[in-house]
């Protein structure tokens, strides 16, 4: 009302500033009921105007009686919700101090004002906590499956408790129907990969994987990783079952997807192996070699010929270090052709260019393994009491000497496959929990050359340099 009035004052006082300077300024007649009024335009114009002007207040006052009864139930409507708000928060405050039937009183007081049928079901699940009444919450969680809106939140809640109660089949059924619901929530993808990862489900744990990608809740090079792993685990599962053919194709496509990861490629050159395709084996081996050197590939590769002479297995171990020469685990390999070889001088050599890597329990009984074979027994005795003290390699803990290297049990694969896909690092089980240090190439060594090494088991601490029977430190290759 009062913008209309000021667009009609100021357009008649346009006109009258034009009329004021205008020649011909007009005439108005008006009669009304036997009134005649005879003037000029402009003096009614400002007539007009001044009435205007007098009547505005009383249209303003009319406007405002007008609206007095909305803005009286407007005022009334927000100082009910004020209330109600009030309400509810100090219905949950009582909440969780345990008064529970002063909370479902406040309340039901702020739900009838507020008229939201969600409050309910949250302030039973808060009363519920509040008290350890696991029962109650349970209810309040299963309530809300029944509303679109709450029921993620239900189905999170009644997963947890199934969890609690030791019933994964009911969890998991609770975390597949939440990854219909919601394309954002994280905890369904977790849950549903830890709990098919634990049972064993290799294939539902890859999935949860593969979709946990596409939503982006995990990066692509980290379940590009895990991915290797869990199929790893697979094609040790599919091997143990006598499905050889199977466990090499899936072992196979773990290494394609991760050419570092050392457990898949001596899995699939074992397996390849033991088909009849040691040419196909070998060039596995080599190409994870090139990624990443790993004593169980260096054991992989020697095994895939048996009975060889020492001369043409030197060859194929020099040919497999020269793929990274410059690598420690390398010039362990160059230790073991030169041992094949009987070269003592350059074995001790090879294995002191090691050992300013480190010191370590294996390469002080390789050491002994090398004074035994030419004929030192002290030597390899003294050798063999500082391996008991030296430091302890851990990849060197993956390979059992009585079977086949890396045998994770399923849990030992899901704490890899996080460890592998998370920060691309392995774990070793025998070596944490304090297993004796595995000498399969010692061993060997020894039994080629006729020696009959006995290796005790070594704990961890430094270790000094290797030195020949002379008591000289070896020389440098």
């Amino acid at each position: 009302m009062l913008k209309i009035s000021v667009i009609v004052l100021v357009g008649a006082l346009a006109v009258l500033w034009g009329m004021s300077n205008a020649q011909d300024q007009g005439r108005v007649l008006l009669e009304w009921f036997g009134w005649r009024i005879d003037s000029t335009a402009l003096f009614a114009l400002i007539v007009g105007m001044i009435v205007l002007g007098l009547a505005l207040p009383v249209l303003k006052l009319a406007g405002w009686l007008i609206d007095a009864p909305d803005r009286i139930l407007r005022f009334s409507r927000r100082q009910r919700e004020r209330t109600a708000h009030a309400n509810l928060a100090l219905g949950l405050i009582a909440a969780e101090a345990g008064e529970t039937r002063r909370a479902f009183e406040l309340v039901e007081k702020a739900s009838n004002v507020l008229d939201e049928p969600l409050l309910k079901p949250l302030l039973e699940l808060r009363a519920a906590q509040s008290i350890g009444d696991r029962a109650g919450a349970e209810r309040a969680f299963a309530a809300m499956l029944a509303d679109k809106e709450t029921e993620l939140l239900g189905r999170k809640g009644l997963a947890m408790a199934a969890l609690e109660r030791g019933e994964d089949a009911t969890a998991l059924t609770h975390a597949d129907a939440a990854l219909r619901i919601s394309k954002q929530a994280e905890w369904p993808f977790r849950l549903v990969y830890d709990l098919a990862a634990r049972s064993g489900q290799w294939d539902k744990a890859i999935d949860a994987v593969e979709d946990g990608v596409k939503r982006k809740l995990m990066p692509e090079d980290a379940g590009r990783r895990t991915v290797a792993v869990l199929l790893a685990a697979k094609a040790d599962a599919e091997e143990a079952a006598g499905r050889l053919g199977q466990a090499a194709d899936i072992a196979e496509k773990a290494h394609r997807m991760s050419r570092n990861f050392p457990p898949a490629a001596a899995l699939v050159a074992r397996l390849r192996n033991a088909e009849g395709r040691g040419r196909e084996a070998a060039r596995i081996v080599e190409d994870a070699w090139a990624a990443r050197p790993h004593p169980a590939l260096a054991r992989a590769y020697r095994d895939l010929i048996e009975d060889e002479p020492h001369e043409d297995r030197a060859q194929r171990l020099e040919r497999l270090a020269s793929v990274r020469p410059d690598h420690r685990e390398s010039r362990l390999l160059q230790a073991e052709a030169a041992l094949e070889r009987r070269d003592f001088a350059a074995a001790l050599a090879a294995l002191d260019d090691a050992r300013r890597e480190g010191a370590t329990s294996r390469i002080f009984l390789f050491a002994a393994a090398v004074a035994q074979s030419r004929g030192d027994p002290i030597e390899a005795q003294r050798l063999t009491g500082l391996a008991a003290s030296a430091p302890r390699e851990p990849d060197w803990s993956d390979l059992d000497p009585d079977g086949p290297a890396f045998l994770y049990t399923t849990e030992d694969w899901v704490r890899l496959a996080r460890a592998w896909g998370e920060r691309e690092e392995l774990i070793h089980p025998r070596f944490e929990g304090g297993a004796p240090d595995s000498t399969p190439a010692v061993t060997r060594a020894a039994t080629a050359t006729g020696t009959g090494l006995v290796v005790v088991t070594p704990t961890s601490g430094p270790g000094p340099a290797i030195s020949d029977p002379a008591g000289r430190p070896a020389a440098a290759g």
